[in-house]
């Protein structure tokens, strides 16, 4: 008759299983190393690690060396790999991580084995510890290009602004030009080229203007006062 054995996990028995049931809830990571094992419900308890390693028929793995694939390697598609000894000749082998879940076979001694739990936490803190790297370097290219996002909407709204101010500054500047413009216009002297006020209208001439319409039209048309030139007093009717 096939023996039973019982599980004993944090204060609580469960059984009865066959010795196939538990090496192949072991080699799905199913088991924990603080789990006990025994024949009946009541014990004795043994350390379930270790009657894996009796009864299992494959020696166990406890150590393993966990080594990150190279940049151009990791281009290439090549994952992480694992190294250790086998536990019975001592041959030292390396294979992909993947073999971590289902055991390996020596290529020398040809002896199978599987991986203890500590070993497969001790893979799995090392891949965390990847994830976490990676995930800070994606992070900081974020902020990174945030940053950069940000400087280079700050550049366009300083340079907005400095149009802005360089259009009302020219605003300012033409208001400013015609309000010193002169009311009078400026004429060529014919003779010496300097620029002359033209003449305006005689006091008599704006009082006919007012008073007699006609007779001050035809005074505002002939009675303009002469241009006199300021530099070399030439005058000339403009």
């Amino acid at each position: 008759m096939e023996p039973k054995y019982w599980v004993c996990r944090a204060g609580k028995v469960r059984g009865p299983y066959t010795l196939a049931e538990l090496i192949n809830a072991a080699r799905k990571g199913k088991t924990f190393d603080g789990d006990a094992v025994a024949t009946s419900d009541t014990g004795p308890w043994n350390n379930f690690s270790d009657w894996l390693v009796e009864h299992d028929g494959r020696q166990s793995v406890s150590r393993v060396r966990y080594h990150k694939p190279a940049l151009a390697l990791s281009l290439l598609g090549a994952g992480a790999t694992v190294s250790y000894n086998c536990p019975k000749c001592g041959t030292e082998l390396e294979s992909d991580i993947g073999i971590i879940e289902a055991g390996d076979i020596c290529e020398r001694c040809q002896t199978r084995f599987v991986f203890s739990r500590a070993a497969r936490r001790e893979v799995e803190a090392e891949l965390l510890h990847e994830r976490e790297i990676a995930a800070k370097k994606e992070d900081a290219a974020v902020a990174r290009a945030a940053e950069k996002a940000e400087q280079a909407r700050f550049r366009r709204e300083a340079a907005r602004e400095a149009a802005q101010a360089k259009k009302i500054s020219k605003v300012q500047e033409v208001a400013e030009a015609k309000r010193k413009r002169p009311s009078t216009p400026h004429l060529s002297c014919p003779k010496c080229g300097e620029l002359a006020k033209r003449g305006g209208l005689a006091a008599w001439q704006i009082i006919v203007v007012i008073c007699f319409f006609p007779i001050g039209l035809l005074a505002l048309l002939g009675g303009r006062k002469p241009t006199e030139c300021p530099s070399c007093k030439y005058t000339w009717q403009a």
